[in-house]
């Protein structure tokens, strides 16, 4: 009897822990860190969060009236709210990209929020993956943590976001499975070095953004950095933004030299940017070129360097597609 009730038992235990694998919030201990505020790791965190990794730029209120979508002064860094299409998510969610002032993190410690930044795993909850942690994990620890500090010295912003509300327990369920546990700790790599260049390109995202997708929002192996990715544009300007082809076949950077990809960056300065109010149904992009324009002709210099080796592909995307009269 007993024997056949532990054959009965043992089947449905397996599916609940097997269950409980994929829909349970995914846990494991933050590391014991203190970044300090040493004001060199400061300025290294105000550098990446705000014009590499782009931290800022998605977790504020972004103003579609200018090229790029750029910050709303007065609202850096203390959330906003996302167009879940951009993601490949279903309408009807709400995916706030959450409060990073310390008025939200003021009760986290640094381990969280590192394991927050590299791994995925809020507080309570696994974060959406519209947050790149699966690319974040790759950056060396020191830069994660003087982003860490860099936020901790943000004025502390409350606001009034909605709670998210993925809609379907299937999509909850999915989120749960993403997270990973960040790696015990990444050296940083001499500029020259080619997984500086790995890492750099992560942090911002450019293979993201800039590579044709399957329907889980992953790169399609094969076609890497070749463009063609449509983006929805909020009003003013509306219709669909095309990520550009980076690869260096004559329909994407062939014939751009070193310079004249640097020189794209830097004309697009905020005070450029905010000169030119986007039209309503003009042409505006979601690439965040005010952001981008603070890096570092050096950085600039890498990524153009790697993208000079990588496979070239023919993709003449276009640049935009105007909104339906």
């Amino acid at each position: 009897m007993a024997n056949a009730l532990r054959r009965r038992t043992l089947p449905l235990l397996v599916l609940v822990l097997a269950a409980c694998a994929v829909s349970c919030v995914p846990r494991w201990r933050p590391r014991v860190i203190d970044v300090g505020l040493d004001p060199a790791v400061v300025e290294r965190g105000r550098y990446l969060a705000n014009h590499v990794a782009i931290c800022i730029t998605c977790h504020s209120e972004r103003d579609y009236a200018y090229l790029g979508a750029p910050p709303k002064p007065g609202t850096e860094g203390r959330g906003g709210l996302t167009i879940p299409e951009l993601f490949k998510a279903p309408r009807g969610l709400i995916i706030p990209a959450p409060n990073l002032t310390p008025a939200a993190l003021g009760d986290w410690t640094d381990g969280e929020i590192y394991r927050a930044i590299a791994g995925g795993v809020g507080q309570n909850r696994a974060l959406f993956p519209a947050h790149p942690f699966s690319k974040y994990r790759t950056m060396p620890t020191e830069d994660i943590e003087a982003i860490i500090a860099y936020l901790r010295t943000l004025p502390p912003m409350p606001d009034e976001l909605p709670e998210r509300y993925l809609k379907y327990r299937s999509l909850e369920t999915l989120v749960n499975t993403w997270p990973q546990p960040p790696p015990k700790h990444t050296q940083r790599a001499e500029p020259g070095n080619r997984r500086y260049a790995k890492n750099l390109m992560d942090a911002a995202g450019c293979l993201w953004c800039h590579s044709p997708q399957t329907r889980l929002a992953f790169p399609i192996p094969g076609k890497e950095f070749s463009g063609g990715v449509p983006m929805l544009i909020p009003p003013p300007g509306g219709g669909l933004s095309w990520s550009t082809n980076l690869t260096p076949d004559p329909t994407g950077l062939g014939a751009w030299s070193r310079d004249d990809f640097i020189s794209r960056f830097k004309r697009t300065t905020p005070e450029v940017v905010r000169a030119r109010p986007i039209e309503p149904g003009g042409f505006n992009s979601l690439m965040p070129w005010e952001a981008y324009s603070g890096m570092t002709e050096e950085d600039l210099g890498v990524i153009y360097d790697t993208l000079r080796e990588v496979k070239p592909i023919e993709n003449a995307s276009p640049r935009w597609t105007p909104p339906e009269e």
